[in-house]
C-alpha cells in the first residue's frame, strides 16, 4: 500500500471508502473493516451467544461483503448493508444449531394432543385460523409478530435485529396486530 494514501484513507468518509472498495481498493476496504469489525462483532455475539461462532460469522461477513461489494447500491448505507449481511449469516448459524420447522410445514396433526375436550377442539381450531391468517400477512408483518409473540423477543431485540428504532418497531407491531385482527375477522365470517 502506498504510504501517502494511508492518511487520506484514515480521514475518508464511509461513503468514500465504500466507493473506493467498489472500485477494488483493498486498503479502503481494510479501513472499513477497522471501523466496523468491533460493532458488528458485538451485535453478532448477542445473536449467536457463542464467541467462536461470532468470530466465524464476523469473518464470513467481511468476506461476503468484499466479494459482493459491487452489489452495494448506496455507499452511504454501507454500515446497514454490512449489518444485514452479518445478521443473515448469524441467523443461518442459529438455524443450523437449532433447527425448527417452518410455518408452512406446521400442521395440527403434528401437535401432540393430550386430552380432547370441547375447549381443546375450539383452541385447536383457533390456532389453525391464527396460523392461516399469519401466513396470509405480508412477510414483514408476519416476521414482526412471530419475533414478538412466538420468539418472545423484546422490542429492543427486534429493533437491533432489523436495524431500526424501537419507536419504528412499535408502529410496525401495532400495524401488524391490526392487520392480523382484520384477517381473523374476515376468516371468522367465512
Amino acid at each position: 500500500m502506498d504510504n501517502q494514501l494511508q492518511p487520506l484513507i484514515e480521514i475518508a468518509s464511509i461513503e468514500q471508502l465504500a466507493v473506493a472498495s467498489k472500485n477494488g481498493n483493498q486498503a479502503a476496504f481494510s479501513e472499513l473493516y477497522q471501523r466496523y469489525n468491533k460493532s458488528i462483532y458485538k451485535k453478532v455475539v448477542f445473536h449467536v451467544k457463542n464467541i467462536d461462532d461470532a468470530q466465524d460469522v464476523l469473518q464470513k461477513t467481511f468476506f461476503q461483503a468484499w466479494r459482493n461489494i459491487d452489489k452495494l447500491r448506496d455507499p452511504k448505507c454501507f454500515g446497514k448493508w454490512l449489518l444485514r449481511i452479518a445478521l443473515n449469516i448469524a441467523l443461518d448459524v442459529h438455524r443450523r444449531k437449532h433447527p425448527t420447522r417452518s410455518l408452512n410445514n406446521l400442521s395440527l396433526k403434528e401437535t401432540p394432543t393430550y386430552r380432547v375436550t370441547p375447549d381443546s377442539i375450539l383452541l385447536a381450531e383457533e390456532n389453525e385460523q391464527l396460523w392461516a391468517c399469519l401466513k396470509n400477512l405480508k412477510l414483514k408483518n408476519r416476521n414482526i409478530l412471530i419475533a414478538r409473540y412466538f420468539r418472545e423477543l423484546t422490542l429492543q431485540e427486534i429493533a437491533d435485529e432489523s436495524d431500526a428504532l424501537v419507536s419504528t418497531i412499535k408502529s410496525q407491531l401495532h400495524r401488524a396486530r391490526r392487520l392480523l385482527a382484520i384477517k381473523l375477522k374476515e376468516n371468522e365470517g367465512e
